[in-house]
């Protein structure tokens, strides 16, 4: 065990040094304990010069079952030392920007509030799944994970709007077909470095794409929604961010009956028989709250105003 949490400590690490300060050692202390674990194992853990510190492929598999029998082990202990009856310990859980500050912040009080064995640390990052690379507990993301090694649960149905000030539809005019869209100023998301400028849409039956023409990009959706309000192009937001203002009219629907781009929001956890109470209790507090947060309709939306 004491080589187990010894090579998590460097391999969550940026450095032999950074771990070092960490578990409160010398940087050649914590070397040696590496050497003499590489040595046993016989195999390389970590490629180490003094330009480069990174896992070799045996030591990321490695790093991996360290973390897997490390949660096993808190989890061990927390159902024999609490019987499993109150949630507590320290709960990770990563979020998109907007929606983590705009939804879950508040949310995530009460939790705390109703649940004050729980350390609730939240980080709002509009990164890619941040499950598989970083030590969370659970991520909160727009869209289905495509990775199999987790559980996802829906938490919230909604769908994308492409929207306009009516300052941009009065100065520009108002597209009467998806396909005029390739005309207008578009204000488009990146994700990963790469524009999503393709939007889809129902037409007649049949699913088509229409590639608008990128006048502002950002790879942050708060930014995105300053854009819309300002009169700066067409973007198309999720429908929980931008409701109020569909329903103020400050921001104007176009082809709300053809546009075919879901935002449902889904917590993505590990596939562990044995989940800490904590995560479960976050898991149903979360779905519960949000389910009665939404509108009758599937897509949670207030009466909206439509071009």
């Amino acid at each position: 065990m004491d080589d187990i949490r010894t090579f998590d400590c460097i391999a969550s690490s940026a450095s032999l040094s950074d771990a070092a300060r960490r578990m409160g050692l010398s940087t050649a202390a914590v070397s040696r304990r590496l050497e003499a674990l590489e040595s046993r194992l016989g195999v390389r853990l970590v490629t180490r010069t003094s330009r480069l510190f990174r896992l070799t492929t045996e030591g990321e598999q490695f790093h991996r079952d360290c973390k897997r029998i490390l949660a096993d082990l808190a989890e061990a202990e927390e159902t024999v030392s609490r019987g499993a009856t109150t949630p507590h310990g320290l709960l990770r859980v990563a979020a998109p920007i907007s929606f983590g500050r705009r939804r879950l912040a508040p949310l995530f009080a009460e939790f705390r509030r109703r649940n004050p064995g729980v350390d609730l640390q939240l980080v709002l990052t509009d990164g890619a799944d941040e499950l598989g690379r970083e030590e969370y507990d659970a991520v909160i993301r727009i869209g289905a994970p495509t990775n199999g090694e987790f559980v996802a649960r829906r938490l919230l149905k909604a769908r994308r709007a492409v929207c306009a000030s009516p300052d941009y539809l009065a100065r520009y005019g108002t597209p009467r077909t998806p396909a005029d869209l390739a005309e207008h100023d578009a204000i488009v998301i990146m994700r990963d470095g790469r524009l999503l400028d393709r939007w889809m849409f129902d037409i007649d039956g049949v699913m088509q794409s229409v590639t608008v023409k990128p006048a502002l990009s950002t790879n942050n959706g708060e930014v995105v929604h300053e854009w819309l309000l300002a009169g700066a192009g067409i973007g198309m937001k999720s429908l929980w961010d931008v409701g109020d203002d569909l329903a103020s009219g400050r921001l104007i629907e176009l082809f709300p009956d053809t546009l075919r781009e879901r935002a449902d929001i889904f917590i993505v956890y590990p596939d562990r028989r044995n989940l800490p109470l904590r995560v479960r209790a976050l898991i149903d507090f979360l779905s519960a709250e949000l389910k009665q947060a939404s509108a009758p309709s599937e897509d949670g939306a207030p009466a909206l105003r439509r071009a």
